[in-house]
């Protein structure tokens, strides 16, 4: 039997005898998905918070490391847990020694976490240091692999560095540089790469919302310490600012 459609006592009815809903769409679209707001890029900057006026000719100071992660999305941080952040420092040091070149790759400084903050809408700021007792084994014997003196950055903090390894190689702060140095600058100058990872067990970071962002359990990134915004990525080792 053809189905109809028509009224009864004014009552609309649909052709399969189904009551109609007057002025309703018999197939209405489905609601949208909701917009995820959660970010899926970011971005690392690292620079040195330790400057040469701060210690001058003395033994090295706590290194300082600033760490801004800069999502494409606002974010809230979650958690800010010093000991659910992870820091790490590669550093690939060449030098003279006298008169012979010496290069030395060092993986996996451990940096202590002091700080995890939000930093602007859109950005988290990690604060670290990297502590100035020697952190290779003993035995290795007085030289620069010894002491990290800062992040490398630029051809100011490599002199620096090399300075402060002439002084904390069995010299007295307050005496003058042995004549010549133990140590001396090689030409070839490679920045510090700072690598940094999420390890808690929780959500690092929500949407503008505040919905959990589940997808950015495990972020992770590195840069290099550069002394302007922007560097290219590097091949091996971190090149030096003027490339910038």
């Amino acid at each position: 039997m053809a189905s109809h459609s028509g009224s009864v006592f004014g009552r609309s009815f649909r052709g399969d005898g189904l009551r109609a809903d007057p002025g309703s769409d018999p197939d209405p679209d489905p609601p949208p998905p909701p917009v995820d707001k959660c970010p899926t890029t970011w971005t690392t900057a690292v620079a040195s918070t330790v400057v040469e006026a701060v210690y001058g000719d003395v033994a090295c100071p706590l290194g300082g490391i600033e760490i801004i992660i800069t999502f494409d999305k606002e974010i809230i941080l979650m958690d800010d847990i010093e000991t659910n952040w992870l820091v790490q420092v590669d550093r690939l040091i060449s030098f003279y020694s006298g008169g012979v070149a010496y290069t030395e790759e060092v993986f996996d400084i451990p940096a202590t976490v002091t700080a995890v903050e939000q930093f602007g809408s859109s950005s988290i700021r990690i604060r670290a240091t990297v502590e100035q007792q020697p952190w290779l084994e003993a035995g290795f014997g007085p030289d620069p692999g010894w002491w990290f003196c800062g992040l490398i950055c630029d051809e100011a903090s490599y002199a620096l560095y090399l300075r402060l390894a002439n002084l904390n190689a069995g010299w007295d702060p307050a005496d003058p540089l042995p004549n010549p140095p133990i140590y001396t600058a090689h030409a070839d100058i490679w920045a510090d790469q700072v690598f940094w990872e999420y390890a808690g067990t929780g959500f690092p970071v929500a949407d503008a919302d505040g919905e959990l962002c589940a997808g950015l359990c495990d972020i992770k990134g590195d840069a290099c310490c550069v002394v302007c915004p922007e560097c290219p990525e590097p091949i091996d080792w971190c090149p030096i600012g003027e490339v910038c």
